[in-house]
């Protein structure tokens, strides 16, 4: 019958989800770009794999090309005007409810055999004093 189609058709889900903005932090662990899509995120940057954007993003891997991902928290706000370029990733994890790995900034400067150690935020701050 037409309602029966009409229950099924409802229960199944969509194979395609909505897209979810993806905010993209420098090695400086600062804002630099808001996208609108995972998507849009590796086209941006080319070289890093939609499979490890996703993974940074649910913490899984620390970072990838230098740059840290995080998906857009849908209780905290960004503003392009107030945090562009000024929103530190501890601040926003913070925001999020989220304890994640970092690495420190000046590690990622030298290149070769450099071990990249990751770091808590509490353990940023001790360094940082």
């Amino acid at each position: 019958s037409i309602s029966k189609l009409k229950q099924n058709l409802k229960m199944k889900k969509s194979k395609f989800s909505e897209p979810i903005m993806v905010l993209i932090f420098n090695s400086k662990r600062t804002l630099i770009a808001i996208t609108g899509s995972l998507n849009q995120a590796k086209n941006l940057l080319g070289k890093t794999s939609a499979q490890l954007i996703v993974e940074c993003c649910k913490g899984k891997v620390v970072m990838s090309g230098n740059f840290y991902f995080r998906y857009l928290h849908p209780n905290v706000e960004i503003s392009l005007e107030e945090d562009l370029g000024k929103l530190d990733l501890i601040q926003y994890d913070k925001m999020c409810g989220q304890d994640r790995y970092y690495y420190r900034k000046d590690i990622l400067k030298f290149s070769g055999r450099t071990e990249k150690r990751k770091l808590t935020a509490k353990q940023i701050a001790l360094l940082n004093r």
